[in-house]
């Protein structure tokens, strides 16, 4: 059944009436199909906007969109919304180039349909190579990196090879096209085999060999005036594929299990701000 978002609000008790401005979730697979599990669950309505082919448009939770305007990429965002007849809407991005479009809306937009985003800081942390040189200036711990602009770079780059990752700098249209984030590589001729898949520029980065269950996660919130609200930490338990994969299993752990990394984290974020 369609949900009516009018109907919703006639039924629904004044102290309740704010949850019935809904979330436009944007994204794809299982992090979309996780993100409308939520929002179902706590009786937020919702719409979800991505791509045709996507599985989560089998899911019972799924509503699209209304709109009758069609796009191809996240940065034409701004020319769909300027269609809908929703009088406002929170929007949701769930992966990093949903983030991008987001968080570069225009003004006139983002007052419509507003957002938790970083803002400016957007572009840094989800370009991989800006986001290593970042990691990099604030000597902030991290695997070593390095970019690749040809196939000749790699083949006379002085890069020490253990095991390493070739991967692209933004990893949204590369995983639809190749179903992988990256390839593995364990010497420069296993690099130069694969390195035909990508297209430069690209980066050569160190593996760090380890279990799944070595794996933690920090997250949070940070308000607009740079206070940390809430942090939680979470342990990977399994992940598939085995090195390059998506967690399939978490566990949330006490702060303390994550060392400095809470210093670490506000530190950096301060810094960019």
């Amino acid at each position: 059944m369609p949900f009516d978002l009018q109907e919703a609000v006639k039924s629904t008790p004044l102290r309740s009436l704010r949850s019935t401005i809904p979330v436009v979730a944007l994204g794809s697979g299982v992090t979309l199909l996780a993100v409308l599990n939520v929002l179902r669950t706590a009786r937020i309505p919702a719409y979800a906007l991505g791509a045709q082919s996507d599985f989560v448009r089998y899911s019972r939770w799924y509503r699209p969109l209304p709109t009758t305007v069609s796009i191809t990429h996240a940065a034409e965002l701004p020319e769909l919304l300027e269609t809908l007849t929703l009088e406002e809407a929170i929007l949701l991005p769930c992966s990093d180039d949903w983030l991008s479009a987001v968080a570069n809306l225009p003004e006139r937009l983002s007052r419509r349909f507003p957002s938790s985003t970083c803002g400016p800081s957007v572009g840094a942390l989800v370009d991989k190579w800006r986001f290593a040189e970042l990691l990099q200036r604030f000597q902030v711990p991290h695997p070593q990196t390095c970019l690749l602009t040809s196939r000749d770079q790699l083949a006379t780059h002085d890069f020490e090879f253990g095991e390493a990752i070739l991967k692209p700098l933004s990893s949204v249209d590369f995983v639809s096209k190749r179903g992988v984030k990256g390839y593995m590589a364990g010497s420069r001729a296993e690099a130069l085999a694969v390195v035909g898949k990508f297209d430069f520029p690209i980066l050569l980065q160190e593996f760090i060999p380890g279990p799944a269950h070595r794996g933690y996660f920090l997250e949070g919130f940070r308000d607009k005036g740079g206070r940390v609200c809430t942090l939680f930490a979470r342990q990977r338990l399994r992940m598939l594929p085995s090195k390059l994969g998506n967690s399939t299993a978490t566990v949330s752990v006490a702060l303390s299990d994550v060392g400095n990394a809470m210093a670490i984290l506000e530190s950096l974020l301060h810094k960019i701000a």
